[in-house]
């Protein structure tokens, strides 16, 4: 039971520096910094199917709601980056493309990105990648000193 506050506690955290950070952060090289979604793929490759569900609807509501998207925007997306990245069968390497893919589902659901959807898509892959290493390494240091996987 200690475990599961734990992480739960852990993925409250996650969620609200995630959400600041993605909101202090200046944009590179033209597109933010997608903390949030990499916040929820690295979840999914760490906790069960339904921690990582709600993780990403948490997470995708808190995208709408700091980028000012119509509401359940991201949560679609958000939802299947997360049973993608849940899933055994995705390679690691394949959810570096997570973030260029958010770009293109963006421009397909709202007209007015600012900016043109190609250039977006590719300064979306560098930025995404590097984000999604260092968050899975923080979270994967944080999960080993609270000690969530240990045996009480």
């Amino acid at each position: 039971m200690l475990n599961k506050r734990i992480q739960l506690a852990i993925a409250v955290l996650v969620l609200v520096f995630a959400a600041a950070g993605e909101e202090l952060l200046p944009p590179v090289f033209g597109v933010g910094v997608p903390l949030l979604l990499a916040g929820t793929v690295a979840t999914a490759r760490r906790r069960p199917v339904t921690t990582a569900v709600f993780f990403a609807v948490a997470a995708g509501a808190f995208e709408d709601a700091i980028s000012s998207l119509p509401p359940l925007t991201s949560v679609g997306f958000f939802l299947f980056a997360a049973l993608a990245a849940g899933s055994r069968l995705t390679p690691a390497t394949a959810l570096f493309a997570a973030y260029p893919l958010y770009q293109l589902w963006l421009c397909v659901w709202i007209a007015d990105t600012g900016g043109g959807v190609f250039l977006r898509t590719l300064a979306a892959l560098p930025v995404g990648a590097a984000t999604f290493v260092a968050v899975g390494a923080l979270l994967f240091l944080v999960d080993r000193k609270a000690g969530v996987d240990e045996r009480e």
